[in-house]
């Protein structure tokens, strides 16, 4: 009988959460004692990544923008790094010009059991309102 591999996301600790969130904005350079234990860590990396979209996780696009890979050199040496990010160099140095995406906003959605619509224009108009002056 063989064994299933699709573990909940559940199940892996939040450490590995915050570490591929940190990856996706800024590289991290991870040592290991052995190539064995940085192998198997990008493994769980890799699992999380493929259960929380598996289970539709509201934010695994985000965790999908860290790159994983071994430093060349040494291979005991995990790099996380934004997506594509080793190619920055070249391409600042081809002159074009690279702007940062916008930064996400998130807004709180109330429900009630009145009108969908009325409630979500409702929490528009409560982040756009100005305080009245006395």
């Amino acid at each position: 009988m063989t064994r299933s591999n699709k573990f909940p996301a559940s199940s892996f600790g939040a450490e590995l959460q915050s570490v591929l969130r940190e990856g996706g904005n800024r590289e991290l350079r991870l040592s290991f004692e052995t190539e064995a234990l940085a192998t198997r860590f990008m493994h769980r990396l890799n699992a999380l990544r493929a259960a929380l979209k598996r289970e539709k996780h509201s934010d695994w696009e985000q965790l999908y923008r860290c790159g994983i890979h071994k430093d060349a050199t040494d291979k005991k040496i995990l790099i996380l790094a934004p997506r594509d990010s080793e190619f920055r160099a070249a391409i600042t140095a081809a002159g074009v010009t690279v702007t940062p995406p916008p930064e996400v906003s998130e807004y709180a959605i109330r429900t009630s059991v009145s009108d969908p619509a009325e409630d979500f224009l409702a929490t528009l108009r409560d982040a756009t309102t100005v305080p009245k002056k006395d």
